[in-house]
């Protein structure tokens, strides 16, 4: 199943929206949206985008 790419089609596939925030990235601080799964996970999508973040962080091997 693919990722939703709207956010209309977030909601229908049962995301929810928690809040806004920035990346802490040292080298990024991107705009994000937090999300909840379906599965009760917090995901961070690029604002605008609603791409999940962590594919274009250039900071992304921190948060692992």
């Amino acid at each position: 199943m693919p990722f939703p790419k709207s956010e209309a089609e977030l909601i229908k596939a049962g995301y929810t929206f928690e809040k806004r925030g920035k990346c802490r990235g040292p080298n990024c601080g991107a705009e994000l949206e937090w999300w909840v799964t379906p599965k009760s996970k917090r995901i961070p999508l690029t604002a605008g985008t609603l791409e999940p973040h962590w594919g274009e962080c250039p900071d992304e091997k921190e948060f692992r």
